[in-house]
């Protein structure tokens, strides 16, 4: 990884508060499932779900994603999907 890319990986894992879609190098769609997959993983506040779905849906997301999405995490046992 060239240093420019291993400073950019640290600036968005150190700044988690911010938006990281930019470094991340993935579409708005993507990251936006792989965040909500992430929340219900570490149980996240369910609360917190709403911004994330939000943020999926005006990326592109349908709710068939979504949902597919929740599937996916409950599946590997680690979170406990909410409506």
């Amino acid at each position: 990884m060239a240093p420019a890319r291993q400073l950019c990986v640290v600036d968005s894992v150190l700044g988690m508060g911010r938006d990281t879609a930019d470094a991340s190098n993935l579409d708005p769609k993507t990251h936006a499932l792989l965040r909500l997959a992430a929340s219900l993983a570490v149980d996240a506040a369910p609360s917190s779900y709403h911004s994330i779905v939000e943020t999926a849906k005006a990326a592109g997301a349908s709710v068939d994603e979504i949902v597919g999405c929740l599937i996916a995490v409950a599946a590997a046992g680690q979170a406990r999907p909410v409506a």
